[in-house]
């Protein structure tokens, strides 16, 4: 990168101000500029070498986060919770005012849902399914 002193910029009286320069002042300010002008079109050039880098970057994460995301899921609490665990925890999601209700939004039905071990699971207490309210249409 150029110094600080490659991009000073010519001191004008002028400049925030309505003044109008003239032709040849215009022209004496434009020559003057050409250093810091060039200076600022490397930056942007850099600057956007960059943003082509960080994209690359981008999707070289994107892509390596969607190849290691299953075998985060390997490592996963849920899946190493023991079955005497599942249970504790599935009885515990039962309402305490009522039955529980019949519907698979619902524990225990809900538990039949998530995966073929918690349905295994879900069904083989029978705690679980001791006391279901099962609704009749029509009453």
């Amino acid at each position: 990168m150029a110094s600080d002193s490659d991009s000073k910029l010519p001191p004008t009286p002028y400049l925030n101000t309505n003044y109008v320069p003239s032709p040849d002042e215009i022209l004496q300010i434009t020559s003057s500029l050409s250093a810091p002008l060039a200076q600022f079109d490397k930056v942007i050039k850099e600057r956007l070498r960059i943003e082509r880098i960080y994209d690359d970057l981008c999707d070289k994460e994107e892509e390596l986060s969607l190849k290691l995301e299953p075998y985060h899921a390997l490592f996963s609490l849920p899946r190493r919770l023991t079955d005497d665990n599942l249970r504790a925890i599935f009885q515990h999601c039962l309402p305490t005012n009522h039955n529980a209700i019949m519907r698979t939004s619902d524990a225990p039905l809900l538990f039949t849902r998530v995966c073929s071990r918690w349905r295994q699971v879900a069904l083989s207490t029978p705690r679980l399914w001791a006391s279901i309210h099962i609704p009749i249409p029509g009453k």
